[in-house]
């Protein structure tokens, strides 16, 4: 089964995503685990833009202060406090918090929700 780019779009754009958590492992099926904490951490508001090629990317740069140089491998999706999903961090990407400033930015372009396969 598949669906087409229009599908997924529409259901991309009716699904809405307003804050991001960050975590240190696997958020799990309701996305209170291994949560990220320290360093004055707290969940970001976040917007997205309009579902494109079935994906919805970040509208604007969504920034996290943490502990200099703490490290996260997931970012989750929620709607206000009910938890929508999760993604996998780019293992290959800098997911560390800065070593100065304790800031970790999550980007446009790196951070999205998709529909890539039905089962």
């Amino acid at each position: 089964m598949y669906y087409t780019t229009l599908a997924k779009n529409t259901m991309l754009n009716a699904l809405t995503i307003n804050r991001l958590s960050l975590h240190t492992g696997n958020p799990g099926a309701d996305g209170t685990a291994n949560v990220y904490s320290g360093g004055g951490y707290t969940y970001q508001a976040a917007t997205f833009a309009t579902a494109a090629d079935g994906k919805r990317e970040l509208s604007s740069a969504v920034v996290f202060q943490g502990v200099p140089e703490a490290t996260v491998s997931w970012v989750g999706f929620w709607n206000s406090s009910t938890f929508r999903g999760a993604a996998e961090l780019d293992a290959g990407g800098d997911n560390a918090f800065d070593a100065a400033t304790g800031l970790l930015a999550l980007l446009p372009e790196d951070t999205y929700y998709a529909i890539d396969e039905c089962a």
